[in-house]
């Protein structure tokens, strides 16, 4: 993706690049993303 130019993914890779220089926000985004993992409905099928 990288290497194709995505946009999107470069974008992300650049917030995720600056998230972990500031380990406090890095601290909030996983544990929003626990949150909303957490939310999802158990899929015992």
């Amino acid at each position: 993706m990288f290497q194709k130019g995505d946009k999107a993914h470069i974008g992300a890779m650049n917030e995720m690049m600056g998230l972990m220089k500031d380990e406090k926000a890095m601290k909030k985004w996983m544990d929003e993303k626990k949150k909303e993992f957490d939310a999802l409905p158990d899929d015992n099928s």
